[in-house]
């Protein structure tokens, strides 16, 4: 096969597509709904994580911190002074969550929306100045929820097999906590509202007339709105692989 036939023929796979899709009955199964889970590039929210605290090294040597003062400042300088023991951290992350309607308009174009959350812990030891332990159980929290309208283009369905990409763009609101006291200026509690953006390059549906199951290829992004004193920043890349099950009716 030369070149020319080579697109000829690639030309014509491109028109049947769309004509596989609308040769199957669309009418009955149109609403579908859909609980999945995705990975949350753990590195990368943790990394921002961690990074919220400005918390000293475990290393430092805080006594120097208190040389000249009068001993009853200094005691309680050191027991309010706080820091984290970093060798104890645990950074964890339930993974990443949605649920989902969608609507099939055309055999071609389905619109929906979905719900989606994140969550990432970092526990660690906190010590005063005098390194004894204050709370062995102490955390930051990181948490994202989502809530966007999605569309969907299904070019290719045949009996028991879907291929399709989807776009979304929505509303997202991140929460972090911190187990450091604001009070002695090393804490921290805001929330964020922001813009997130979804792409799904790659998608396989699988079922019979109602139940289904999906995997996808794609990504999720969420862009605060404003950057306060402690920045979280955009979190890219989440979600890059992902598995649901559903129901259509």
């Amino acid at each position: 096969m030369n070149r020319i036939q080579a697109y000829i023929f690639f030309a014509l796979f491109l028109v049947k597509l769309p004509l596989a899709a609308q040769s199957t009955d669309y009418t009955h199964g149109r609403h579908a709904i859909r609980l999945g889970w995705g990975d949350a590039l753990l590195s990368e929210m943790n990394e921002r994580l961690t990074s919220a605290n400005l918390v000293p090294s475990e290393n430092e040597n805080y006594l120097d911190l208190v040389q000249g003062m009068p001993a009853p400042q200094a005691h309680e300088y050191l027991m309010n002074y706080r820091m984290a023991l970093d060798s104890s951290r645990k950074l964890t992350s339930v993974g990443h969550f949605f649920l989902g309607y969608r609507f099939q308009v055309t055999p071609l174009v389905g619109m929906g929306v979905e719900a989606d959350i994140i969550a990432s812990t970092d526990r660690f030891h906190m010590l005063n100045g005098y390194r004894t332990t204050v709370d062995s159980h102490a955390k930051n929290q990181l948490i994202h929820f989502t809530l966007m309208p999605t569309v969907r283009f299904t070019y290719y369905r045949q009996r028991i097999v879907e291929l399709y990409s989807s776009l979304g763009v929505g509303y997202t609101f991140s929460k972090f906590t911190s187990a450091i006291p604001i009070e002695w200026g090393m804490g921290v509690e805001h929330d964020t509202q922001g813009v997130a953006l979804s792409a799904t390059l790659f998608g396989v549906n699988v079922g019979n007339e109602h139940w289904f199951a999906e995997a996808e290829v794609g990504s999720m992004c969420t862009f605060p709105l404003f950057w306060p004193e402690v920045t979280l920043g955009p979190i890219y890349g989440s979600r890059l692989f992902s598995v649901a099950i559903g129901y259509r009716f």
